[in-house]
């Protein structure tokens, strides 16, 4: 760096901006409206290539967890069907030998109360289960606040664009 400002110094011989100079003042001023409006694209699109990974890792994640539940829920399923026959068998025939063999109205009073407690049990299940826990709403709540961001920046550039004409004007008069 030292030496280029020496050798700015020698190219100019002292009296107005070498290259180097004026290349560090166009880096230093305020940049243009066509580079404003490139990076606020390429920002937005970052940003909403960053909310689609999001959301895809959200629903992958919720999905994960229906699986596993899912999984739980069968094996849960399948030994409780096989203890539940096996209990209602022993009721059956329990309740039917206590009552001097009327095994076949024991039989419908067991199964009654069984599908009543199955019925309850599915209608629990089915609410445990619902939509609104599968949606990514950590996904839903980080483009709320996109959103009012890019609103924002609009806000600022369209500000910046009506500023900078009249503080153009007032260089020239002054």
């Amino acid at each position: 760096m030292a030496t280029q400002d020496t050798d700015a110094r020698y190219a100019t011989n002292g009296d107005g901006l070498s290259p180097w100079d004026e290349n560090y003042r166009a880096q230093q001023e305020d940049p243009s409206l066509g580079e404003l409006l490139k990076r606020l694209s390429n920002d937005t699109g970052e940003l909403l290539n960053q909310e689609v990974a999001l959301a895809k890792a959200e629903l992958k994640e919720s999905a994960a967890n229906i699986g596993k539940g899912a999984v739980k829920l069968g094996i849960a399923l399948v030994f409780g069907l096989t203890g539940a026959l096996a209990l209602t068998a022993f009721l059956i025939i329990a309740l039917g030998g206590a009552t001097d063999g009327r095994y076949g109205t024991w039989a419908l009073v067991v199964g009654v109360v069984e599908m009543i407690i199955a019925f309850v049990a599915l209608n629990g299940a089915r609410k445990s289960m619902r939509p609104s826990e599968i949606k990514p709403t950590e996904t839903m709540e980080t483009l709320r606040q996109d959103k009012t961001w890019a609103a924002n920046e609009m806000k600022d550039l369209k500000r910046d664009l009506t500023a900078t004409p009249a503080s153009s004007q007032s260089h020239k008069e002054g």
